[in-house]
């Protein structure tokens, strides 16, 4: 998958579920932006964060940290991030239930023993992890969320 991963939506694809990049942009700048994106994969967990780049193909070390595996999968794609941070703020209980839609049971027990392997602790896939995964799978299912 590698640079596709998070491929980025034409603003009027934003508007369509709420989201106003325009007005986002106006708000913060770039860099605030890229920095918000990066704090919120940052707190996903090393597990989530591991599984991501298990799942997207792209290259990390063994001894990784949260936050240099967050700039990565964040380079060129903070907007989409920050994006999808703001869809997901008032949306958690319905992303569960269009992830559970989404993937079958087979999916999503593989996944969360993915994420519990790649831990250096007791962890669970988070909710923007899925909101991510489903982001990947169709971004068209944000209209269900």
């Amino acid at each position: 998958m590698g640079a596709g991963f998070l491929k980025p939506l034409p603003h009027r694809k934003w508007v369509e579920v709420g989201i106003f990049p325009t007005a986002l942009e106006k708000r913060e700048s770039g860099d605030e932006r890229r920095n918000h994106a990066i704090r919120l994969l940052s707190q996903l967990g090393l597990g989530n964060l591991r599984y991501l780049f298990e799942r997207w193909r792209l290259l990390r070390s063994n001894d990784d940290r949260q936050e240099q595996l967050a700039k990565i999968i964040s380079a060129n794609h903070s907007d989409t991030v920050y994006y999808l941070r703001e869809f997901h703020r008032a949306r958690i209980p319905v992303v569960e239930e269009v992830y559970d839609a989404a993937f079958t049971e087979r999916e999503r027990k593989q996944i969360e023993a993915s994420v519990e392997h790649l831990s250096t602790s007791v962890e669970k896939p988070r909710s923007f992890t899925k909101l991510l995964l489903l982001y990947e799978k169709d971004p068209e299912l944000l209209h269900e969320v």
